[in-house]
């Protein structure tokens, strides 16, 4: 992870690769400063496409959720083209604060996907 920190021998949930920030649990607040500076660098990165890859989250507090739309409405505005997968449980989060409004999102059932 480029330009991250990961205190040793802990387990990053937040990992930023090729363009692709994937968020692999529920984060704590400690650990929201390690999505925020995750979402800048991809703000930033020379990619065209990106993707927000949040289907193994279920939850999110309002700080993260903003974390979220101002990222994506930054990347948008800078003309990449995002795409911002969410778990069914952040999609109704994410719908019940009509956030459809402001961005486009993909609700990915993994427990399915596994089978």
């Amino acid at each position: 992870m480029q330009g991250l920190s990961v205190k040793p021998g802990s387990y990053a949930k937040v990992l930023l690769k090729n363009g692709t920030l994937s968020v692999s649990a529920n984060l704590q607040r400690a650990e929201y400063l390690s999505f925020q500076r995750a979402c800048k660098e991809l703000c930033v990165s020379k990619h065209g496409e990106v993707t927000i890859d949040l289907s193994q989250c279920t939850y999110g507090t309002s700080s993260f959720i903003g974390d979220i739309v101002e990222a994506v409405t930054q990347m948008k505005s800078d003309g990449k083209k995002v795409t911002v997968l969410v778990s069914p449980e952040l999609g109704r989060l994410l719908h019940m604060a009509h956030l459809y409004h402001l961005f486009a999102y993909l609700i990915v059932d993994t427990q399915y996907e596994a089978d």
